[in-house]
């Protein structure tokens, strides 16, 4: 009679040792992953966004002057879409590189200075002129007008 009530509570022990050590070991990684996983989605949705702008002033500029194309910009949590000084459309997005707890288990990403990925997209053959503040998250309505010396951009 002692010998299976001793089985039970050993049983009963070595599945909670399992379970603690799943829970030690998977909820770090899980943790981890989520944040790789949002900044992986800041990355693409505003990469996403600054092409969609590019693609909508190519439209416009091979069109006649007066030309105008509205297009709507959704831009994600620590991201930005705009134009850069020299006429180029890009994109930065800070990344968090940390987990839900706030500790920072993930490798150091090389490519992003300072946590900020930025990237230039290449410049149309046009005069592009900004005429709006660079959004930080949202979404955004622009019109792209084609004039006489290039492209604008500005609200809609």
């Amino acid at each position: 009679m002692k010998s299976r009530g001793q089985v039970a509570i050993e049983f009963i022990f070595i599945v909670l040792l399992v379970v603690v050590y799943l829970f030690s070991v998977t909820k770090p990684l899980v943790e981890s992953s989520q944040g790789i996983i949002e900044d992986i989605d800041t990355i693409t949705r505003s990469n996403n966004e600054a092409k969609k702008l590019l693609n909508s002033v190519k439209r416009v500029s091979m069109q006649g002057s007066g030309s105008k194309e509205t297009i709507q910009l959704f831009i994600p949590l620590n991201g930005t879409v705009g134009c850069y000084h020299d006429g180029n459309i890009g994109f930065n997005a800070k990344i968090n590189q940390r987990t839900l707890d706030g500790s920072s288990i993930n490798p150091r990403v090389s490519l992003c200075e300072n946590n900020i990925c930025d990237k230039n997209l290449s410049k149309p053959n046009v005069t592009i002129d900004c005429l709006y503040d660079v959004p930080t998250n949202g979404t955004i309505k622009l019109a792209i007008i084609k004039t006489d010396v290039g492209v604008t951009i500005g609200p809609s």
